[in-house]
């Protein structure tokens, strides 16, 4: 690696740059301009740093702030987006630029190469954080042979339903007292209640306002919020695509009516589409796995590890199985649920 190569924060002059190494690397979702304006430009949460050899990118890493709590503490941490590099040595400049940032860095997903400079750095992985499919039998990839793929698609239709049909006579009958309504904006109610999770993402107001923003134009965000006996007892997030909804963040005051509440928002949505819907969420607690599982969902068949490490010795975050995670972590939802708006996409080719 050159000592010519530079770190510089992204900003708007640098998109020819950033543009090229996007083709090398064939990362389309930084050709949509709108999304890189909200999510890299304006605000504190999130930055986007380029490795810059004279005028050329070689290097690319997106930081992601997040607030975690426990019981007793607040837990600052970074959580990298969009990480690339071209030559050796640049990629290890970039991890660096994101393990000083905060106490800790988490990864929840992540390519071969990043669980390489993990493992040289002794990071913690923990068990038991799974990935959960709804409706995606026999779903398709890019790795199916031409045959494979045609037997998936020809079983497809008959293993496939409207969500709400996957919820049983039991469950709705022990959750009828769940009331789930729609919300079009995060309140502090919604947000500052006790919890039973030993571990959990719990960002300040302003940070949710800005990632699951209802009202953005790449993405659609849907806010259900859970009520008993007219008490608030939690909220999630979906990002409702086409033909895919994921549950991107979620907080309560109880695991089980957590993710019965959570089920409920599915099954709420799921009216409105078609059987061809799928749902995708990650669990670690036990008791809403055993829910999940039991309402219709099944273990992807692909799995995200969960990490966790920094510069210093890193901080054991305890038992998952009462941790309180959500799939919609850095821009996890969004390499696969995002709309490509006209206007941006013309602004993005000029």
């Amino acid at each position: 690696m050159s000592d010519a190569v530079q770190l510089q924060q992204f900003k708007l002059e640098l998109y020819p740059a950033l543009a090229e190494l996007a083709k090398v690397v064939h990362l389309p979702i930084l050709f949509n301009r709108s999304f890189l304006d909200h999510y890299y430009l304006g605000q504190e949460w999130c930055r986007l740093f380029l490795a810059m050899e004279s005028s050329k990118c070689i290097g690319i890493i997106g930081i992601d702030m997040l607030h975690f709590a426990t019981p007793t503490s607040r837990i600052k941490a970074t959580f990298a987006t969009n990480f690339y590099s071209l030559q050796p040595g640049v990629g290890w400049m970039l991890w660096l630029k994101c393990l000083k940032l905060a106490e800790i860095n988490v990864v929840f997903g992540g390519s071969q190469d990043t669980h390489r400079i993990l493992r040289a750095r002794k990071y913690d992985y923990y068990s038991g954080v799974n990935l959960y499919r709804m409706n995606a039998r026999f779903e398709g990839y890019k790795e199916d042979s031409a045959i494979k793929g045609m037997v998936k698609a020809g079983l497809r239709p008959f293993t496939r339903k409207r969500l709400p049909g996957y919820a049983s006579k039991s469950f709705l009958r022990q959750f009828a007292d769940i009331q789930v309504v729609e919300q079009t904006e995060f309140t502090e109610e919604m947000i500052e209640q006790a919890s039973p999770f030993s571990f959990r993402l719990h960002p300040p107001l302003e940070y949710l306002r800005w990632r699951y923003n209802p009202r953005l134009d790449y993405v659609r965000y849907r806010i259900f919020q859970f009520f008993r006996s007219g008490q608030s007892i939690g909220f999630c997030v979906l990002n409702h695509g086409m033909n895919e909804s994921m549950v991107v963040y979620a907080d309560g005051n109880n695991p089980g009516l957590l993710a019965a509440g959570i089920l409920k928002a599915i099954f709420l949505t799921g009216e409105e589409g078609d059987k061809n819907r799928k749902v995708t969420l990650a669990s670690s607690h036990p008791a809403m796995q055993a829910l999940f599982v039991q309402e219709g969902f099944r273990l992807a068949e692909e799995n995200y590890p969960f990490a966790s490490g920094g510069l210093k010795d890193a901080k054991n975050l305890g038992d998952p199985g009462t941790w309180l995670l959500s799939f919609g972590m850095g821009d996890n939802d969004l390499r696969t649920n995002m709309f490509w708006p006209a206007a941006t996409n013309q602004r993005g080719t000029n």
